[in-house]
């Protein structure tokens, strides 16, 4: 089975798509919908990680991103709220990147998707006692030193990752694909995957994307749709995993 990491909802979209084309039915976990700092992954894979704190008043803040932002889990939750509801609690005297009174903010909707991440996050519990070896894949965009959201992939290697989800787990039946894209102008992806290389604990490879969504030049997130079925299908075949 694969299980998409972040960091940002390309990965989800990509794997869950995958998935689907192999005949498979995707399941939801609690980054599909979020932007995820590895600080977040190695908060919320905590063994004293508890998910009643989430989205609490005192922990909410409005994020660089038009969203907001979990000081609990430092997740910023990109698509649980309306946009245009954030962007008029700009113009809110006492709203600002310091804080966010939940007093003037729809109130159902924090449930929502609080309720949405207690919800997935079950499905995370749920692979402590999977006898499947677990994929996890994880996109770390263009690289490490990410300009939009500079301490993102801070303390990140495949060796750290490795650590938080065995000691989450309990076992090490898994797996990890560290996804890095390199922006290109050819047209034809002659060269999806530019590295695959495999080390102690999984693989980093580099894959091609043109901008947009199979490079229609857009800010569209999906990306590159070849790309990715080539790198996640040589994945799971080397790696023995099963969807």
């Amino acid at each position: 089975m694969l299980i998409p990491i972040g960091s940002w909802c390309r990965c989800a979209y990509q794997v869950n798509e995958f998935i689907k084309s192999k005949g498979g039915e995707p399941i939801s976990y609690p980054f599909d919908w979020t932007i995820t700092p590895f600080a977040s992954l190695q908060i919320t894979f905590s063994k004293s990680f508890n998910t009643n704190n989430v989205l609490a008043n005192e922990n909410l803040l409005l994020s660089p991103f038009g969203s907001l932002t979990d000081i609990s889990t430092k997740l910023i939750h990109h698509h649980d709220f309306d946009p245009q509801d954030i962007l008029r609690m700009k113009g809110i005297k006492g709203v600002n990147e310091n804080g966010v009174p939940l007093a003037i903010f729809d109130r159902d909707l924090i449930m929502k998707a609080k309720g949405r991440l207690i919800h997935t996050y079950n499905n995370l519990e749920k692979l402590k006692n999977n006898e499947k070896k677990i994929g996890f894949i994880r996109w770390i965009r263009t690289g490490q030193a990410d300009p939009t959201l500079p301490n993102a992939f801070e303390g990140e290697t495949l060796n750290s990752l490795s650590d938080v989800f065995s000691n989450f787990l309990g076992h090490d039946n898994f797996s990890i694909l560290q996804i890095r894209t390199e922006i290109i102008k050819d047209d034809t992806l002659r060269n999806s995957i530019i590295s695959y290389k495999n080390e102690e604990f999984g693989v980093s490879a580099v894959i091609a994307e043109r901008r947009g969504f199979n490079g229609d030049g857009t800010t569209n997130f999906r990306g590159e749709v070849e790309s990715w079925n080539r790198v996640l299908n040589k994945f799971i075949i080397e790696e023995n995993i099963t969807l």
